[in-house]
Parts: structure tokens; C-alpha cells; sequence
């Protein structure tokens, strides 16, 4: 039986004076995928970083594993999240073994760099990667972070932004495993062929939560041109 990790009850809120979500319901279980979708400034990362407390409700609450992620902040997220940021950034040029060093599990680190097919490159420094390569380089830190998945919220930006068809794809395959571990995965994104992949999609609009279903009917060429502007045929 599916356990709920992750529960938005009625959230809502705001960046000084505007409001960024407005009652959101959204409700993430071990075991599924749930995609956030939408334009852009729908508000999609805003609900990501929602999901961990980093930017305050104003009305209703999120409920880690029904704890309110209000309190005991810091033990929450270590206990319960895996988070990759859109667009990661190091303050510091490391290389690839050194970025490493910060993960609790360095082993797994390692494993995971294998498996996107950048071991080869563990000296190099963040600088002197692609684009694409630093991506993958961080989500190896954040995927590195459990063991076992189970029970685990994983929070993903854009997790395949950037990245050749052949990474994305891993990507894609590493995100189904850790559902089928136990996890919780909340996946914002842009690439349809990941989205295709969720579970279910909750489809923002101007911070409002405007449809939510499987993909096949939250995906429709009508919601599609409504919500991007653009005909297209699926």
C-alpha cells in the first residue's frame, strides 16, 4: 500500500506583495511520479522549493509525511528529501572527485557517476565541463544522498534540462527506480517524453493549479495550446 510522503493542502503563496501558488492540492505517495508542468512562470519551481519549506505558505500548509515541514526544518530535509536544483551552481571550481567528497555516501557517488558515463572525467573541474556534464554532475551528488529510496521525497528540477538524448534517458531510468524503491518523486518539467513517464500531472497556470490527471489527459492538444500557445498534434 502507497504511503503519502508529500501532501499540499490548500497552499498558498506569496513573494512580497503577489501571490506565486494559490490553493494548490497536490498530493505525492511512495511509489509515483508526479509531474509539475506548465509555461514558464507558471510556477513550477516555486511549488518545488514550496515542497520543503523554503518559501512560507500564507494560507494552508504542506505536510511532510504529515509532519508540517514547518517544524524541524533541517532534520526534515535530510531526513526525507533528495533535491536537484534546475540550474546547480558551486560556489567553489571543484572537480568532479571533489564535488564527491560532500556526498554522505561517496561510493555511491561514484556509482552514479559511472552510470551517466562520467567517472572518466572525475578530475575535471566544474568549469571545464559542458552545460550538460555539470548537470549530470550534481544530480549524481543528489541521487547520492540515500541508499534506499523508500520512503524518500526526491525533488527534481528540470532534471533533464540541457542534457543529450542518451543522459536524459538515464535520467528518465534512474527516476522510475527510485519510484519503484518506495520514493516519492515531484518532477517539474518541460520534456514531454519524461512526463509521459509520471504518474500523474498537475499543470499550473499562473500559480494555480488548473488540471491534474494521468498524462494522456492533462496532455490533450487543447490543454496544450491553451496553456503554451501552440497548436500541435499528438
Amino acid at each position: 500500500m502507497s504511503k503519502i510522503l508529500l501532501q499540499f493542502k490548500n497552499f498558498t503563496a506569496a513573494l512580497g506583495r503577489k501571490t506565486i501558488l494559490e490553493r494548490i492540492q497536490t498530493t505525492v505517495s511512495s511509489g509515483e511520479i508526479i509531474g509539475v508542468v506548465g509555461a514558464n512562470g507558471a510556477g513550477k519551481t516555486s511549488l518545488l522549493r514550496s515542497s520543503m519549506g523554503l518559501i512560507p505558505a500564507i494560507q494552508g500548509e504542506v505536510l511532510v509525511t504529515q509532519i508540517p515541514s514547518s517544524i524541524s526544518l533541517t532534520q526534515n530535509l535530510a531526513n526525507h528529501f533528495a533535491y536537484a536544483p534546475q540550474n546547480p551552481h558551486s560556489t567553489w571550481d571543484f572537480t568532479i572527485e571533489e564535488l564527491g567528497q560532500l556526498s554522505p555516501q561517496i561510493d555511491l557517488f561514484e556509482e552514479w557517476t559511472k552510470r551517466f558515463a562520467l567517472s572518466e572525467k572525475k578530475s575535471y573541474r566544474l568549469s571545464a565541463l559542458s552545460g550538460g556534464e555539470r548537470k549530470i554532475a550534481h544530480l549524481c551528488l543528489t541521487f547520492s544522498l540515500h541508499r534506499n529510496f523508500l520512503d524518500k521525497c526526491v525533488i527534481l528540477d528540470e532534471p533533464t534540462a540541457a542534457l543529450d538524448f542518451c543522459r536524459a534517458e538515464l535520467v528518465t531510468r534512474a527516476i522510475k527506480e527510485m519510484a519503484d524503491q518506495g520514493a516519492g518523486v515531484l518532477v517539474a518539467t518541460h520534456d514531454l517524453s519524461l512526463a509521459y513517464q509520471c504518474h500523474e500531472l498537475t499543470l499550473l497556470k499562473a500559480g494555480q493549479n488548473v488540471a491534474h490527471g494521468k498524462p494522456r489527459d492533462v496532455l490533450t492538444p487543447t490543454i496544450i495550446q491553451e496553456t503554451w500557445g501552440v497548436p500541435v498534434k499528438l
